[in-house]
This record gives structure tokens, sequence and C-alpha cells, in this order.
């Protein structure tokens, strides 16, 4: 996409408050740190390839670089902790040489079903708590070190529990 893109990528507004001198600026400093940007801000944020995607709305929101590191680490440790309990209590019969399955004969129906049904709970919020993990730790090291903007790093997605067709679920994130 950035190689075929019709018109030059440029910035919507300055998101540093400090660097609205630097923002337009044509030195190779800039250049590098849009560049640096544009690999690092998977949706485009402030750039104009990003019209038109739904971003949605942080719980959270501030200017402030320590408030929203703290309360991403806060959610990362969340994250860390529902994930290995979700994987603590999935069965261990995935990934081996024999294979698995979700159900087990050995129970009666009603428990092969509940226990299925409880499997394919976990798988999804294993996955669930696994991507918000692998976001929200980047965003915090990317608004402290590289002093990124929190509006940059919205959440990842937007309440997928509450979608009503797979289009909404996929569409919206």
């Amino acid at each position: 996409m950035w190689a075929f893109g019709r018109v030059p990528y440029r910035r919507h507004s300055p998101v540093d408050r400090d660097d609205r001198s630097k923002s337009n600026s044509d030195s190779v400093s800039t250049a590098c740190w849009n560049t640096w940007d544009l690999l690092i801000n998977p949706r485009g944020v402030g750039w104009n390839w990003s019209r038109g995607l739904v971003i949605p709305k942080p719980a959270l929101e501030t200017d402030s670089r320590v408030v929203f590191a703290l309360s991403s680490a806060v959610g990362v440790v969340f994250r860390a902790v529902a994930f290995d309990a979700c994987d603590s209590h999935s069965p261990k019969t995935f990934g081996t040489l024999k294979g698995g399955s979700l159900f087990d004969h050995t129970l009666p129906p009603a428990l092969e079903l509940l226990r299925a049904v409880l499997v394919s709970f976990l798988t999804a919020a294993l996955a669930y708590f696994g991507m918000q993990f692998t976001y929200q730790l980047p965003a915090i090291v990317c608004v402290i070190s590289f002093r990124q903007h929190p509006s940059q790093w919205p959440p990842l997605f937007d309440a997928p529990w509450s979608s009503t067709s797979s289009s909404k679920l996929w569409g919206r994130w």
C-alpha cells in the first residue's frame, strides 16, 4: 500500500505539541522520525492514509504519557494474569503428537458438550487477552521511550463481546 500511494503521506497535524516547528520540516531527522512512526503506527493515527478507519475511543482519554503508561501497565498485568489463568485451565490435549479434540468421548454427552463449549470460550479468551497484551506492551514502550502521543495508541478492540455479527466483530478493530 505504501509503495503505490497516490499522494505522499502527511501528518494531519503534529501529534507532539513540542514538535510543531519540526513536523513540516524536510530535514533528514524528521524524515527518519516519520518513517519510524509509520512503521510502528499500524492504523495510521495522525496520518492522511487512515481516513475512514473506525478507531475506538479510549476509556481514559489523556494527554499525559505517565498516566497512559501507568493505566496501560495495570492493563498489561491484568491481561497477563487472565491469559495465564485461561491457559492453565485449558485442556492439554492440543499440540501433542497424538493430536487433540474438543470432545472427550469418555464423558456423558451433556458434559462432553459443556467441555467443548468451555474449551471454545477459553480459546477465544486466550486470543483476546494475548492480542491485547502484545498490543499494549509496545504502546507503553513507544509512548514513554519514543515520545509518541497516547492518542496514537487507541484501544485495539471496541467491545467485541457486544458484536451482533462477524462483520461488526472483525470490521471494527
